[in-house]
This record gives C-alpha cells, structure tokens and sequence, in this order.
C-alpha cells in the first residue's frame, strides 16, 4: 500500500480551474485537463520513491499483480483512472476494438506518427463518472431523431447528409451522414454557423452547435455534433463509452477510467490530426449507457473485463478481491486499512493497493476504487470486446 502521484496533462482544452481548486493546489493561469492514475508510459504514476508505476510492476510482478491478474492480462495494468476536466470541448473521437488495434498495431506500431498511427494493441472502452455536474456528447442520435433534427434545419449546404438518413439501414444512413458533415469545408461551417446564429433556442442542439462554433470556428466537428446524443450527468452518475461509440466532452469535472490504451482517432474540434476515414472504419451506432447506482457502495461494471469502478458514498467500502487496485480520494480523511496498517488520505491523493496487501477495508466521505472487471471466459487480453 502506497500513495502514487499522478501525471499532470496540460493540454489546451482543460479547465483552468476545476482540478486546481479540487486539489486545492496548481497554476490557475494555464490550463490543467487530466492527471493520470496508472503505468501507461505516456504518463505514468510515481511512487514516493520516485520510481515510475510501471517500473515497480515489471521488478515485483508478483507482489503487485498476484498470479491471476498476470495470467489475465500479463504483466501490465491494464486499467488507467485519470481525474477529468474540460474547459471547452475535447475533439470527437472514437477509439478501436481490440481486434482492429492488434492488425493495425503490427502494420504501423512503430512508425512515425501520422492521423492512422495506432500506438499500442488495445482497445480502448471507458466510463466517466461525474462529480458534480457533468456535460458531454456520446453515442449517435437515432436515425429517426437525426432524420427530424436536419430537416428542422433545412440546411441547403448539408442536403447530402439529409438524402443520407433517408436510408432505412439506420448504421448505413448515420454512417453516411457523420461522414458528410465530417467533411464540411470551413467556410461552409462559417456559412451555416451565421445562418443558424438567430436559432439556438429552436433546439439543444443548436444550441450545443452555437457554443462548439465559438470554441472552433470552421470546425467540421460543430456540425458532427448534430448527430451526437447530448449527456448531462448529475454527481455521482456515469456514462459507458465502448470502443467505437463517438464521444466528445464538454464540461465539468469527472473520474474517467478506462482501458489503458491511447489509441485516438478524431473527427473534429481540435487543432490535432482528423482522420475521418479511421473514425469510420471503427464507428459503432451504439447509443449511450447511463450508470446510474444506489446505497454507499456502488459498483459500475461494464462488460469489459480490464476495469471497473467502485464508488464510495460513506460508511464502510470492503475489498475482497485480489490484483491491484487504485483508490483516490474524492474528499479528505479517506482512510484505507488492511490487516497489517491503516494510511490516511488528502481530497485527491491516490493510493495503490498491491496483490500482497490483501483485503481492504475504505473509510471516509467519497473516494473511488478501481480494479479489474469481472474475467468473461475469453482469452484475449488485448481487448476482450474485440
């Protein structure tokens, strides 16, 4: 049992506020979007010791990982928890499942990077639980609903992505559609923005439109939006996001977890590399999954096996299973005990609890704990929904 330091991530999209004020700590004059909990290279967690997670996994695979936990997954942790917090829109995206990212991994793994690199073999399913209030777009309307949507626009400049949701295949027409709005040139994004600007009380997502444009002129992806199921959490409430589900947050601040991968292929609303061609190929009409959970113990277990989360609300959280696992403070005073000692935490400190450590109990207000999700018979360790 010990206390890991995240890896902080100051990329242009984050808030300059909601984690400096939650770790009561940080540079409110630049921008902080995520601190990562796990071993993934590309921001891994510190030991006290200054050693990096990953390090302490590959010199004491057994104490840390436990021989169920290396046979599943090998020797690696294949969840990352990461504090979340846009203060304008992350891109549109979508990530692999894992039978694409092996193939495509062993074509390009290595190579310089380019917008349909693929840089590990993983898929990348997540979930995001809110704290406090939360925003973001996820999942494909239905064809039907999208169908209405554009029509109510009637849009002359985007007439190809309406003939497109005339389909009655709903995958094809969506399918059809996201790539025509994805392709949008901007200036006719500018074009359309100016004619909409007198009708964002019309509907949400005009609206949701009108903020995207401000953040992202001649972005593609403020159109895209239109198609994208508009998703306010309230505390405590999470949204699964499998591979493949489009997805772009908005705002607010959030635990996120998923499996550790950093496969990205974007659609829009950023200043990185779109790669429409690579969003489609691995595009799924699936629509959202709320989570939404009850008492002071609440389990969100999507069907994935690399993770799930368990939330604390009070009282007495026990851990029974083996494997590492993650706990992070959601307020301060969150103690943590096993048979042998009892650490206490500060609001936002993440402690990691090893294989050796054994069972747990967790004390306190609010904390999260993430492990491992449930094994489902399949002996894919490279993504198991692949």
């Amino acid at each position: 049992m010990q206390i890991v330091t995240g890896f902080q991530k100051r990329y242009d999209w984050g808030s300059h506020h909601a984690i400096q004020e939650f770790l009561a700590e940080g540079d409110q004059s630049v921008p902080l979007a995520e601190v990562w909990y796990g071993a993934h290279p590309a921001g891994p967690s510190t030991l006290p010791d200054g050693t990096r997670l990953g390090e302490a996994i590959a010199g004491s695979p057994q104490e840390v990982l436990g021989p169920n936990h290396r046979r599943r997954f090998g020797d690696r942790l294949p969840f990352l928890m990461k504090l979340l917090a846009p203060g304008r829109a992350v891109s549109i995206q979508v990530h692999p499942n894992g039978v694409r990212a092996r193939q495509r991994f062993r074509n390009n793994g290595d190579r310089a990077q380019s917008a349909s690199t693929f840089v590990d073999p993983y898929h990348k399913p997540e979930m995001v639980l809110a704290i406090g209030e939360f925003d973001g777009l996820v999942g494909l309307r239905p064809l039907q609903e999208a169908r209405e949507l554009l029509a109510r626009l009637d849009e002359p400049l985007l007439a190809s992505a309406e003939v497109a949701l005339r389909n009655t295949d709903p995958d094809a027409g969506l399918r059809a559609a996201f790539a025509s709005l994805a392709r949008v040139n901007a200036h006719d994004v500018e074009t359309i923005a100016g004619r909409m600007a007198g009708r964002v009380a019309e509907h949400e997502a005009f609206d949701t439109f009108r903020q995207l444009i401000a953040q992202y002129p001649g972005d593609a992806g403020a159109l895209v939006s239109l198609l994208l199921t508009r998703v306010h959490l309230r505390d405590g409430e999470a949204v699964f996001v499998d591979s493949g589900v489009p997805h772009a947050y908005l705002s607010g601040l959030a635990v996120e977890i998923m499996a550790s991968s950093d496969n990205v292929f974007r659609a829009g609303l950023t200043s990185k590399a779109v790669d429409v061609p690579e969003v489609l190929a691995n595009l799924i009409t699936h629509p959202a999954e709320i989570l939404r959970g009850r008492g002071t113990s609440v389990i969100f277990a999507p069907k994935v096996e690399e993770f799930q989360l368990m939330s604390h609300l009070g009282g007495v959280s026990f851990s029974e299973s083996r494997g590492p696992q993650l706990v992070l403070a959601l307020s301060a005073g969150v103690s943590i005990g096993t048979a042998k000692q009892t650490i206490t935490l500060l609001k936002g400190q993440c402690a990691l609890m090893t294989n050796a450590d054994g069972p747990f109990t967790v004390r306190g207000d609010r904390a999260v704990i993430a492990s491992t999700g449930v094994e489902r018979n399949n002996n894919d360790p490279g993504g198991q929904n692949g």
